[in-house]
């Protein structure tokens, strides 16, 4: 298999940029990964237009003794905007007859396809060098147009003037917050989790917000150990780029040179075939984030059957035990909890306690016929109401008749029994927890991820927020009775947690969307507005109020 063919297959790779990011998704995607975007930060074009056609006027009347070009999407957009009002053609004409200075490579090219030369370029793509180039040269007098890139001024105006220049900036676009900011969360979360095989930057701005988002999230741990492990790569454009990851403390991978086609290459060999493999008599296997490859080529293995690779892929050719594939010390009690015995306790079966399988090592209990026992552990909240009870339990057993082949069991993480890390320690083969809650909230980050947190068991994501979830409302909504002249409010348990009301104003834009019409979250408890105050001030509008209940 060459680096031409699909050797990224089974990879998921989050790119983190919003400039370019389809491109960058393009040529990873070409390759066999899959590709999620997540923009760390946005970008805010044109901040004052005017001023930047008035300055844009004054060059191409009076010129300017030097023009630097920080970055190629900044000229590209300072010649759309000269362009849009007419001034394009002489703007370039101007341009071409006075000193250009380029921030590195992106901008010489974005010159060049202008059909512009600079006369110098920093390669090491910093303001710094451009200061100590021209200011070794004497600028005393010397009128200067800097082209900002996104995080404005950096300095360099403030060493041009103080050596005796007459600098000016030119504000062409700025970075701004993320266009979702619950995406990027969402990102962060499941990087910690180790969903993706790498983390790709094109920009030091974005590195160091994404890395923000990771240390308010509090993985900032989890995250260096996953890099640790090879479990996660950390992949930078370029070494300016690099530097709040390695400032955190992160190793990450770069291009031998700063453009992004570089940058595609180098991930290309890293996690194709210079990737750790075991060899097989099949071929080369790998095991990835959420998936497993044999030459290249996706294998139909469970998440849990993953967990169970991964483990025996740390040391080829080694004997396992049983134990050990499912986290438990050899010759002792996992997690100092019981299983059940035969029949288990529903059938009158004692409880005994797990003793250490010293044979060979073999994958999980299998049921007859061959097939891995997987159990499917159904984990909602708990509550004291009968009805609410009813309703968990009717839910609970659809999955059961829908799925005959899981082993579907009912846990809970408050009020009622049993809790879900006693439920997965009950469980003899691979568990996978499926969260019956709305939203990311206290329990979910605390009960069912440390119930996770063992070899043999994954969780799944939330229900919410989720178009299917939006259709149930709607239809609610129209059973009773609801129509387009009545003001709709998402009602909400209520949380304290900021991933929860997070989740909970998705469901609501996503309601609204579908309903026509903006839908405000109320909620019952927690930090949010309370539900009571939405209607109230909804009700101002005279209007008849209707409450979707989520």
């Amino acid at each position: 298999m060459t680096a031409l063919g699909p050797v990224l297959a089974g990879t998921q790779i989050l790119v983190t940029a919003q400039r370019r990011a389809d491109d960058l998704s393009l040529a990873l995607g070409r390759r066999g990964a899959s590709v999620t975007q997540a923009a760390s930060l946005g970008v805010e074009s044109h901040i004052d237009e005017d001023t930047l056609l008035a300055q844009t006027r004054q060059i191409i009347a009076t010129g300017a003794d030097v023009v630097v070009v920080t970055t190629g999407i900044g000229f590209r957009g300072w010649l759309d905007t000269a362009e849009a009002a007419g001034l394009g053609h002489e703007l370039v004409e101007a341009l071409g007859a006075m000193r250009i200075v380029a921030r590195g490579p992106k901008a010489r090219g974005a010159l060049q396809a202008a059909g512009l030369v600079p006369d110098w370029v920093a390669e090491s793509e910093t303001s710094a060098e451009i200061a100590d180039f021209l200011v070794a040269e004497g600028v005393r007098g010397l009128s200067i147009a800097v082209q900002h890139h996104g995080a404005g001024d950096d300095g360099l105006e403030k060493r041009l003037a103080a050596a005796g220049g007459r600098p000016f900036g030119l504000v062409v676009y700025r970075w701004g917050p993320p266009p979702d900011p619950a995406a990027v969360e969402r990102s962060v979360v499941d990087a910690a989790a180790g969903a993706y095989d790498a983390v790709v930057f094109t920009s030091a701005p974005g590195a160091a917000a994404w890395l923000g988002t990771v240390d308010r999230i509090g993985v900032t741990d989890e995250l260096r150990r996953l890099e640790k492990d090879r479990r996660v790569t950390l992949a930078a454009v370029g070494h300016v780029t690099a530097d709040p990851l390695r400032n955190a403390g992160f190793d990450p991978l770069l291009p031998e040179r700063a453009r992004l086609g570089a940058l595609v290459r180098s991930l290309v060999m890293y996690l194709g075939d210079a990737s750790a493999s075991v060899p097989t008599v099949a071929g080369d296997l790998r095991v990835r984030a959420t998936a497993a490859t044999l030459e290249h080529t996706v294998l139909p293995v469970s998440p849990s059957g993953l967990s169970i690779l991964r483990a025996l892929a740390r040391e080829p050719g080694s004997v396992r035990s049983r134990e050990e594939l499912a986290g438990r010390p050899a010759g002792g009690v996992r997690r100092s909890t019981f299983s059940r015995g035969r029949g288990g306790p529903a059938a009158g079966g004692r409880r005994t306690a797990h003793r250490a399988d010293r044979r060979q090592a073999r994958l999980p209990t299998r049921a007859a016929g061959g097939r891995m026992t997987i159990s499917l552990v159904a984990t909602s909240h708990g509550t004291d109401v009968p009805a609410a009870r009813e309703a968990i339990t009717a839910l609970v057993d659809a999955v059961r008749i829908a799925s005959p082949h899981l082993d579907v069991r009912e846990a809970f993480v408050d009020v009622q029994l049993p809790r879900v890390d006693t439920a997965v320690d009950l469980v003899d083969g691979l568990a996978v927890i499926v969260p019956l809650l709305l939203a990311p909230g206290f329990h979910v980050r605390v009960d069912v991820r440390q119930a996770a947190d063992r070899d043999w068991v994954v969780a799944a994501r939330t229900l919410g927020a989720d178009d299917r979830l939006t259709q149930v409302m709607l239809r609610r909504l129209a059973e009773a009775g609801v129509t387009p002249d009545d003001i709709v409010v998402l009602g909400a348990a209520g949380s304290t947690d900021v991933l929860a009301l997070q989740s909970c104003e998705r469901a609501a834009r996503l309601l609204g969307a579908a309903w026509g019409a903006p839908v405000r979250v109320g909620h019952v408890g927690g930090s949010g507005t309370p539900i009571a105050e939405v209607v109230r001030d909804v009700s101002a509008m005279g209007r008849r109020v209707a409450v979707a209940r989520l």
